[in-house]
């Protein structure tokens, strides 16, 4: 109802996640941080982008 909600961040390990409580406009802010994630990956299998790695074409 008022847009905010429980955002969790975790990654691929065993660790337990981050929990961030009452972050308003929840959905928007998690779609902005998986952009920001995903916006330097080069369509390669390991998700990485090494720096002295040329971009791959898709």
């Amino acid at each position: 109802m008022l847009g905010c909600g429980t955002l969790v961040i975790s990654d691929a390990t065993d660790k337990a996640g981050m929990e961030l409580h009452d972050v308003p406009r929840v959905e928007e802010v998690q779609v902005e941080l998986q952009n920001l994630l995903f916006s330097a990956d080069d369509g390669s299998d390991d998700g990485e982008w090494p720096p002295t790695e040329p971009r791959r074409r898709r």
